[in-house]
């Protein structure tokens, strides 16, 4: 059997990669890596998330009514807001054990709580505040604005209130609203959230903050804020153990907000209106609201009416008149829509008197 003949010539070594282009290859491969995680976490982040968002969501969920996240949203300039174009949402659940709610709820595409149109108004009242001028608890027709214009033929009102919010979040939401034209009364309702104590920074010093991630390149990234979420959460599990918790507010930075809020009306002809909001416990005891005595410092020295529901809540049921520990029901709303028609009648007269 003859022997095949094999080529026995010298093998030829497959040519090596040089290290720089090996370092190439390491980077390319990385930066593809970082471009579907980069593209991964923009599918699941459709919002900039922040701290006082996170803040707020938890606490919804603790105090027993997580269907209200279902309306809300973060914003990066406002913390969160309102949710547009909501229609007939039905809303269920239970605030810090004080008795079930259901209650539904339509927004405009501004975010703002719908109500019936007004052609031929004559007057716009602006309604600025937190979840009590929202009306968590009642249905849209049922809250206080809408309650207003109805009993107010020539009126329109705009339900621009948002649940959790302080006077800061009030101001700058004023501050960046845009209407066809600027309201002739603004109701103004702060001072429970401004007061609530969440941790050992202010609204101000968070916004600081979120201002200056927002300035940083890593900001239009979206898999960073991923990673800051998660922490975030983490960080929201476990108490601030350095330094005890702070109000979002001060007495002094809430005056200042509240006074913000009055130089934007006049700087728009408006004609403000100050409300004092009660909480069920003081229908049986006599509380020391500090956010309270700021109001009505302010309303004293500035001349500027203000409608104390503390008193009139007092006066007209009390106990009755709550949904919950601090929400208004329909009849709460009622009766704060009477007391507010002839406080509103007279900014109304006394802008005419001003213009005449």
């Amino acid at each position: 059997m003859a022997e095949s003949n094999h080529h026995n010539g010298p093998t030829v070594a497959a040519p090596s990669l040089t290290r720089r282009k090996k370092v190439l290859f390491s980077i390319v491969a990385v930066v593809c890596c970082l471009v579907l995680v980069e593209g991964l976490s923009r599918f699941i982040i459709k919002v900039t998330p922040n701290a006082r968002w996170e803040h707020h969501s938890n606490l919804v969920d603790t105090i027993g009514f997580p269907a209200l996240n279902e309306i809300l949203e973060p914003d990066p300039e406002l913390f969160w807001k309102v949710k547009a174009n909501l229609d007939g949402l039905q809303l269920a659940g239970e605030i810090a054990g004080s008795g079930p709610l259901h209650f539904s709820l339509s927004t405009d595409d501004r975010g703002f709580r719908r109500m019936p149109d007004v052609p031929d108004a004559h007057h716009t009242v602006l309604f600025l505040g937190d979840s009590c001028l929202f009306g968590v608890g009642v249905d849209d027709e049922q809250t206080i604005p809408a309650l207003v214009q109805r009993r107010m033929k020539d009126l329109r009102c705009i339900n621009a209130a948002v649940p959790g919010y302080s006077s800061y979040q009030g101001r700058r939401l004023m501050e960046r609203m845009r209407l066809p034209s600027p309201p002739d009364v603004v109701v103004i309702n702060f001072g429970f959230n401004d007061g609530a104590p969440w941790d050992h920074l202010s609204d101000l010093e968070h916004m600081a903050l979120l201002r200056a991630e927002q300035s940083s390149i890593l900001n239009r990234l979206k898999f960073p804020q991923l990673l800051r979420g998660l922490v975030v959460q983490k960080d929201a599990s476990s108490p601030e153990q350095d330094r005890p918790p702070r109000p979002r507010l001060s007495d002094e930075e809430f005056d200042d907000q509240i006074n913000l809020i009055i130089r934007l009306c006049e700087r728009v002809g408006a004609k403000p209106v100050l409300v004092v909001w009660p909480v069920r416990l003081q229908m049986s005891e006599a509380i020391d609201q500090s956010k309270h005595v700021a109001l009505k410092l302010i309303a004293a020295r500035q001349r500027i009416p203000l409608v104390d529901a503390v008193s009139l809540f007092q006066a007209h049921g009390g106990v009755d008149l709550f949904a919950d520990r601090i929400h208004a029901n329909a009849a709460g709303c009622e009766l704060m829509a009477r007391a507010l028609e002839p406080v509103i009648r007279g900014q109304l007269d006394s802008a005419s008197r001003d213009g005449g």
